[in-house]
Formats: C-alpha cells, sequence, structure tokens
C-alpha cells in the first residue's frame, strides 16, 4: 500500500480540487490518502471530506507547523511508502507511481523527491538543491539566483531515467519506505516552516541512506497562496529555521547567523523602500507594506539572542518578541 500524506492548514475550496487531482491520479490500487488538518478555521477539512469520503482526516487542535503535520501523518499512515506532499503540489500523470516504484526499487535510498515544476512548467531549483551554507543568506537577500547542482542542470536537460543523487530535494513532494524511517527519524517539529524538509534530507544522509531525485514524477506546485496572507507570520519563520537550522544542528555561531539576517533585512527594507517611491503603481503599496515588515525584522534581529525553546517550537515566529529583547529567554 501507499499512503499519501498531505498538510492542510486553511486551503479553502482549492484544496478540494487538488486532493481530486491525487486520488485520480492514485499510484496503484492500494492507497491511502491523509489529511493533516492544522486547525484550520476555514472548514477546507470537512469540505474536502464531503467531497472525497475515503480521505482520513486527522485533525489538530492547534497549528504546530508543516514538521509537526508531517510527523502525525507519518506515524498514522499504514502503507509501505508514504508519500509527502504540499497540499498545492499537484501530481503529473503516472508521477505518484513513478515516485513509489522507484522508493521500492531503490531501497538502499532514503528518500526521494519528486521534479517540483511552477505552472509554466519551469523546474525548481529545490527539487535538486545543494546543501544551504551560511552565506546563502546575504546571497539571497539581494535576489540572486539560488544556486544550481549539477544534479539540477541533469533534470533540465531530461536525460536520465533513473534516480539523480543530490544533498537535498523539495519538501512539496517526498518518497520514504515506512522501514528506512527507523534509521532517518521523523522530521525535526523544532521548525515551523522552511528548513525541516533540509535538515531531514541531511539526516537521511548521515544515516547510510543518500537523498535522489527522480525524473520522472512530475508535480506542478503552486507556491505562496497561504503565505501571502500575512506575510510577517513566514518571513519570521524563515528567518528562526535559519537559527534552528545552524545553530542548533549545525553548531554554527548564533553570531554569524544573527548579522547576516541583520544585512539582509537591511537590503531588502532598503530596496523595497526604493520600488515603494519609484516602482511600478501597481506594486508601490505592497513595497510599503513590506518595507515595514523588513525594517521591524532587522531592527529585531539585532538585538536577537538566540536559545532553544524548552517547551515550544524553537523556530516558531511567535517566540520572536521573547527573543529579541536583551539577554534573550
Amino acid at each position: 500500500m501507499v499512503s499519501i500524506v498531505i498538510v492542510n492548514y486553511n486551503g479553502g475550496e482549492q484544496l478540494v480540487e487538488d486532493l481530486a487531482q491525487v486520488r485520480d491520479h492514485a499510484p496503484e490500487a492500494d492507497f491511502e490518502i491523509l489529511l493533516v488538518d492544522n486547525a484550520s478555521s476555514d472548514g477546507s477539512a470537512d469540505l474536502a471530506k464531503r467531497a472525497i469520503p475515503s480521505l482520513r482526516v486527522l485533525p489538530e487542535s492547534t497549528n504546530r507547523g508543516f514538521a509537526a503535520g508531517i510527523n502525525r501523518g507519518l506515524a498514522e499512515a499504514t502503507g509501505d511508502v508514504v508519500i509527502l506532499l504540499n497540499p498545492d503540489a499537484v501530481p503529473e500523470g503516472d508521477a505518484l507511481h513513478a515516485l513509489a516504484t522507484a522508493t521500492r526499487t531503490h531501497p538502499e535510498l532514503g528518500l526521494l523527491g519528486g521534479v517540483v515544476t511552477d505552472p509554466s512548467g519551469r523546474i525548481d531549483v529545490c527539487c535538486a538543491r545543494p546543501l544551504p551554507v551560511l552565506n546563502d543568506i546575504l546571497w539571497e537577500g539581494v535576489f540572486l539566483p539560488k544556486r544550481r547542482t549539477d544534479a539540477y542542470r541533469r533534470l533540465v536537460r531530461g536525460a536520465d531515467p533513473e534516480p539523480i543523487p543530490v544533498a537535498a530535494v523539495s519538501g512539496a513532494a517526498i518518497a520514504v519506505l515506512r522501514r528506512n524511517l527507523d534509521r532517518i527519524g521523523f522530521m525535526n517539529e523544532q521548525y515551523f516552516l522552511y528548513n525541516e524538509d533540509i535538515e531531514w534530507c541531511e539526516c537521511s544522509s548521515r544515516a547510510g541512506l543518500p537523498v535522489a531525485v527522480v525524473p520522472a514524477a512530475r508535480f506542478t506546485h503552486r507556491q505562496g497562496s497561504t503565505t501571502r496572507r500575512n506575510e510577517a507570520i513566514p518571513f519570521a519563520a524563515r528567518m528562526l529555521a535559519d537559527f534552528q537550522f545552524f545553530v542548533e544542528f549545525r553548531g554554527t555561531a548564533a553570531g554569524a547567523v544573527r548579522w547576516r539576517w541583520h544585512i539582509r533585512q537591511r537590503v531588502r527594507q532598503w530596496l523595497y523602500g526604493i520600488d515603494a517611491l519609484i516602482g511600478a503603481p501597481s506594486r508601490r503599496s505592497r513595497s510599503r507594506a513590506r518595507t515595514r515588515i523588513y525594517g521591524d525584522l532587522a531592527a529585531r534581529v539585532a538585538s536577537l539572542r538566540w536559545a532553544p525553546a524548552n517547551e515550544a517550537q524553537s523556530a516558531h515566529p511567535d517566540r520572536l518578541d521573547a527573543l529579541s529583547k536583551a539577554g534573550g529567554v
């Protein structure tokens, strides 16, 4: 059996359409779809259950983020192969079958990712990416292109039928053999959004189970529909996720992360400030809002004293106020 785990938070009516696409592109006759609902307030989980009665809905009382939702699904899944999908990652053709087949055929691999494309068909670099380094914080801060890997270039050429080894795949579409979870472990729930998939890939490799991307498993991903409702939250979560990853997982000095993020936020504040003054009229309102957000985040990170949480999630955006006070928490 193949178990497909999807985490939902206020997916709206679009969630039903996307789940129907997953159901209609079933990987095999014996499969299940588990929807972990992270305390949605829009009734989307109930709507999805009425439209797809076979759906297994796993409700959460609070929104503890993506990693916690995925782990709930992993714990409840009954298949020998578990495929993790973002709710807005829609399979193309036999993508789910190709991903499940590759996972069973290559048990020596830990995590196998799908080829994630945007609606125009362009391959996302995150589905075959290198592991992050500290200076990526500054590089991405000025909107420079993300680093390309040889695996990504091979995907673009389209000449490889077999899984391609890569350091990390995208969390939008990942498959794992259930028996390999004992060696890899579940996702780190200290993350709220971002980096949990990267750390998971690195954990898989450290456990002796390499990571690969499956060229035949293609998924179209519509990004940003949820996070754009209140951009300050995902921006803060992205920043704290880097503290969690580099400081807690990699053992990097917190100060090295802090000054890079402070520079990044100030640069973004400056760039959006210029756009708010002289940019296209259609962008000015959004650029003014982002100027305020980045200015606020820059001030907060300048005084941030990183400390892992004792009982809460370390990288939850709600912790930013406490961490930004003198002396940390």
